[in-house]
């Protein structure tokens, strides 16, 4: 994931929490560009992931990655959108080798606010808490996340801008 993107366009990151594991995936849309992956990072890209697990511990981005393209795909499909061009801007937290699942799922939710759609592509949450932040252009703030302890990867990685508007949802949902 060479190419990277510009943080002048509407960023949704949606953080899934639940018995001692968590993730955030801050995800914007762009145009496809020939040529062009359909994942690409963003010039702030904040990546830290912590294995909860053996397996997980020896984990890099391009695993984590994976499940970003998944939910992205998936939902594209789901939502019969045309496809665009996915900037990551953002992969924290504190997950097994098998919750990739989880970052899949984020993923697919991030896509559907994005295109403004319901989050009615089906997921399985898996009882995980959804939480969801909108960040306009305009918006420059500082966020806070989620203490989880150490889940350092990358020092000296940037947070987003934080958003007023955030709504936290129902696993269902």
């Amino acid at each position: 994931m060479t190419p990277t993107a510009t943080d002048s366009r509407t960023i949704c990151r949606i953080q899934l929490t639940g018995e001692g594991r968590w993730v955030s995936v801050a995800l914007s849309l762009g145009d496809v560009v020939s040529g062009m992956r359909f994942l690409v990072s963003s010039d702030r890209l904040h990546y830290e992931i912590a294995g909860a697990d053996e397996a997980a511990r020896g984990y890099g981005l391009a695993n984590w990655q994976g499940g970003v393209i998944s939910g992205a795909r998936y939902a594209f499909r789901a939502l019969k959108a045309p496809v665009r061009q996915v900037h990551l801007h953002e992969l924290r937290g504190q997950l097994g080798s098998g919750d990739v699942r989880a970052i899949a799922s984020a993923a697919a939710l991030a896509i559907a606010r994005l295109l403004g759609r319901p989050a009615g592509v089906p997921l399985d949450l898996a009882g995980l808490t959804v939480e969801t932040e909108i960040r306009e252009p305009q918006e420059r703030a500082e966020t806070r996340h989620p203490a989880s302890g150490n889940a350092g990867a990358n020092g000296g990685a940037q947070d987003l801008p934080a958003t007023p508007e955030t709504t936290a949802e129902s696993p269902s949902e």
